[in-house]
């Protein structure tokens, strides 16, 4: 038998349940042993492997395969009090949740895990390219910034990627917009799918630590001479008794040239403008259009005011004015208010600059995030 935090216990299955509950092949249940002290949960779902541990207190136990979401049901009811402890004990059969002088058992599942994606045996004997590392906290804000712009595509593959590159900056692509956030200069550029990202988040939230750690392979080829993608770990805690690893493989697709989409100039025309006075005018647009159509974006040479703009299949037109801080030449552009919106959204109460050219000319956001780093939105205009 052991003791866990229920809070903790209750953290680890809930994110081990989003790992294996895709539509997707893989794993369907999650693994848990104790040993040393520790809980380990590992979860398994296409191209990611994720492991979590936690401090816990008595016997070892394990290893059993369990259903995650299953079992963090239990886990939560059997104590409604965030700083209380459940017992956890093993059978042969089941897995079985006490507390408060009631207990209540959890099959165990028939299946075992497959293999993990890189065994510590495998990752001992690689040759690791790079160890960089991030302050947990500007990572979070920085995959949450551009995976809104990231692809989810089952057809165009190489679109799902997050980017973290050699000169600094992780960068995310869907075809229609862009997003990248200045960073650190690492030693080398590192590609781990969309997916894998969203999850890193997520971990990281969940431990909450100072600083997370990244490892790549070196680059190898196999005996045809094609090149073999890299592994890359990320990992991160036990500073407050929590811990996560999470392996991947870099996608073995064709990168998109990004310097390709970003405008190398400053456009014909450009506004600065409050980032909250924008966002607000941008949700009280999309409140009241249609759908997702784009919202006409203008401004009058020598003036000081932003108009957004946006006319029904009636003919009806709703517009909102807002003041600028400074505005350059006239222009006009129509865009897609989500995408727009998901560019100046961040938690900083910075200025938005934004800048344009011709009306079918990508345009350029420049915002500050709470990090101190610069993101830059890309987003392809609509019809006017």
């Amino acid at each position: 038998m052991l003791m866990i935090e229920r809070k903790n216990a209750f953290k680890i299955l809930h994110e081990a349940s989003n790992v294996v509950s895709v539509n997707q092949p893989g794993d369907k249940g999650v693994r848990i042993q104790t040993y040393g002290g520790r809980m380990s949960v590992r979860a398994r779902r296409d191209g990611v492997d994720v492991e979590l541990r936690q401090c816990v207190t008595g016997d070892d136990i394990g290893p059993v395969v369990v259903d995650p979401n299953r079992l963090k049901k239990v886990v939560k009811a059997k104590s409604k009090k965030e700083d209380s402890e459940v017992m956890l004990s093993v059978n042969d059969k089941s897995v079985v949740v006490s507390a408060d002088g009631m207990a209540i058992s959890v099959s165990v599942a028939e299946d075992q895990l497959t293999p993990p994606l890189i065994g510590e045996a495998e990752w001992s004997a690689i040759v690791v390219r790079a160890v960089d590392e991030f302050r947990a906290d500007d990572l979070v804000e920085v995959l949450e910034y551009v995976l809104r712009a990231a692809a989810k595509d089952d057809y165009r593959t190489n679109l799902n990627i997050v980017t973290f590159e050699k000169l600094g900056g992780v960068v995310t692509t869907d075809g229609h917009r862009l997003a990248k956030v200045d960073g650190k200069e690492i030693l080398g550029k590192v590609m781990i799918s969309t997916e894998a990202a969203e999850i890193l988040a997520r971990l990281v939230k969940m431990v909450s630590p100072e600083v997370v750690f990244m490892c790549v392979s070196e680059d190898k080829e196999d005996d045809s001479g094609s090149h073999i993608p890299n592994l890359v770990r990320f990992y991160a805690g036990m500073e407050n008794g929590l811990y996560f690893r999470l392996d991947t493989k870099e996608p073995d697709v064709i990168t998109p040239q990004y310097k390709h989409v970003i405008p190398d100039n400053d456009g014909k025309w450009s506004f600065k403008i409050s980032g909250e006075k924008l966002r607000t005018a941008v949700e009280k647009m999309i409140s009241v259009i249609d759908g997702l159509n784009g919202i006409g974006i203008e401004t009058e040479e020598c003036g000081d005011l932003v108009t957004l703009s946006h006319v029904d299949m009636d003919g009806q037109r709703t517009a909102i004015k807002i003041e600028a801080m400074e505005t350059v030449c006239d222009g006009k552009v129509s865009l897609n208010p989500k995408y727009l919106l998901d560019a100046i959204k961040t938690g900083a109460s910075s200025d938005v600059v934004f800048q344009a050219g011709e009306a079918a000319d990508p345009v350029k956001i420049l915002v500050d995030l709470d990090c101190g780093a610069q993101a830059l939105g890309v987003v392809m205009p609509t019809l006017l």
